[in-house]
């Protein structure tokens, strides 16, 4: 289902608010980043052609904002066996 311009607009919203929530829920990398992939997947592929550029850039700032909380995206697929 392809979403309006304001619909991706509002979930990025509630993404980015949800982020300080969702990092003292999920407080490792491990289980963050899943969350993390699987809200940002159901936005980016409702997202109009349009605004997936835009979108994407968001969501990176996102990710960079988190990483610099500490909450590092290597964390969670390094294997420390």
């Amino acid at each position: 289902m392809i979403l309006s311009h304001d619909e991706v607009e509002r979930m990025l919203d509630e993404l980015q608010d949800a982020l300080p929530r969702m990092m003292q829920r999920y407080d490792t990398p491990e289980a963050f980043w899943p969350v993390f992939s699987g809200s940002v997947d159901v936005i980016l592929e409702g997202c109009p052609p349009e605004d997936c550029e835009r979108a994407r850039m968001r969501v990176e700032r996102m990710r960079e904002s988190v990483a610099r909380a500490g909450m590092r995206p290597d964390a969670a697929t390094r294997d420390d066996t």
